[in-house]
């Protein structure tokens, strides 16, 4: 998909979308499926730095503001570790995005994970 990302400190991550045609419509636009994707990626991936090693992780839920500003241009999401829940069965993680085209704001996220033991 062209996801390439770098941490920044121990609670952001940045991940850029090297986006092609394949996922744009005849406006230039992002295909929501795609850009799904890269919200739920980038949610994901800093709770997974904090999960463990031996952790795997499950979308739990994903809540998206979107600003109706276009997906035109260059994708970068900046995401950070919210925390985890307390005295629930699972522990989950937290965390929260804003997916930017360009300098304008797409979408405000937040996003939850369940996280699960490796299997035996």
């Amino acid at each position: 998909m062209g996801l390439k990302g770098r941490s920044e400190g121990k609670n952001d991550v940045i991940l850029e979308f090297d986006d092609g045609a394949w996922c744009r419509d005849t406006q230039g636009e992002v295909g929501l499926t795609a850009f799904g994707v890269l919200l739920d990626t980038a949610l994901g991936a800093v709770t997974r730095l904090h999960a463990g090693a031996k952790r795997q992780q499950a979308t739990v839920h994903i809540e998206a503001h979107f600003t109706g500003a276009s997906t035109q241009g260059h994708l970068k999401a900046h995401s950070h570790f919210l925390g985890f829940s307390t005295r629930t069965a699972l522990p989950h993680g937290m965390s929260r995005a804003t997916v930017m085209a360009g300098r304008k704001a797409v979408v405000h996220a937040s996003g939850s994970f369940v996280i699960l033991d490796l299997p035996a």
